[in-house]
């Protein structure tokens, strides 16, 4: 059993902790608990693409194409990963902790490392041992109860939570979030009429931003059908208006706005039974 660390470094982003027998087999059972716990009660693997929550029985996939080349060569070659030394490398350079499966070849399990789990004497800690307190010397760090990715032999990742996913792999190429320079290119979509653009910009929380992302992806700008989105807006109680010159009104009020983005970005829909109307925070092709 071999334990790893991913860092924030480009001169050392891998390496390896030196165990004693005895944690090397409390390290693997923990490891292997914590595999198994990962997929209880996983039915459903989807493909993570930035626009659905899962559910509790449900686990995201993407394929890597970058990233992961160390992380690879540590599990396959240990020995020749450089060992940690306190003199040169720093636990709060860290962002993962990792190893390979005890189950399955060629499987790779990570779990986020946060500046939280470090256990220093700079931070004058004590600890209980032989029945009396002492003064802890050196460096340390506790470990978290649950695995964050796990990556397989194909390179492909799966995560239940995109959050602590995307603090060790970089995924913006699968998702992300508008940036404030795509929340300007949107606000100059001749499409629309936005009548407090620096407001429009203050109020772009993540949830907005999320939004405006679908709908830059789906060109829905580029083939506005006036009449198709006041049908849509009065279906589902909307209040969606155009000026002169057939450009969609964004107005001041937040709640306004968020009622628009979500029609354009089709977060609405009518129950197949009862013609009920909701709104979702997620959705996925079938």
């Amino acid at each position: 059993m071999n334990l790893f660390a991913l860092t924030h470094s480009d001169k050392d982003p891998v390496f390896r902790f030196p165990l004693d027998r005895m944690l090397q087999g409390f390290l693997q059972k923990e490891f292997g608990k914590q595999e198994n716990f990962f997929f209880e009660g996983v039915d459903n693997e989807i493909a993570f693409d930035g626009e659905y929550t899962a559910n509790e029985d449900e686990i995201f996939s993407v394929k890597l194409v970058k990233g992961f080349d160390e992380i690879r060569s540590a599990v396959s070659n240990p020995l020749s990963t450089p060992r940690f030394d306190e003199n040169v490398l720093d636990l709060n350079q860290v962002k993962s902790l990792f190893c390979g499966s005890n189950a399955i070849d060629g499987r790779i399990l990570l779990q986020k490392f946060s500046t939280r789990s470090i256990i220093s004497s700079a931070k004058n800690s004590i600890f209980f041992s032989e029945d009396t307190f002492k003064k802890f010397s050196g460096s340390g760090f506790s470990l978290d109860d649950k695995l964050s990715i796990i990556m397989e032999s194909d390179n492909s990742i799966k995560f239940h939570s995109y959050f602590l996913a995307r603090q060790i792999f970089d995924l913006t190429e699968y998702f992300q979030e508008a940036t404030n320079e795509q929340v300007q290119t949107f606000m100059g979509s001749s499409a629309l009429d936005i009548l407090d653009k620096e407001l429009f910009l203050a109020q772009a929380n993540q949830n907005i931003r999320r939004r405006l992302t679908s709908i830059m992806r789906s060109g829905v700008l580029h083939k506005v059908n006036k009449e198709a989105l006041e049908l849509e807006s009065k279906k589902y109680g909307t209040n969606i208006s155009f000026n002169e010159k057939g450009q969609i009104i964004i107005p001041k009020e937040k709640l306004e706005v968020k009622s628009i983005l979500d029609l354009l970005s089709e977060n609405f829909f009518e129950s197949s039974f009862n013609k009920t109307a909701y709104v979702t925070n997620s959705k996925r092709k079938i």
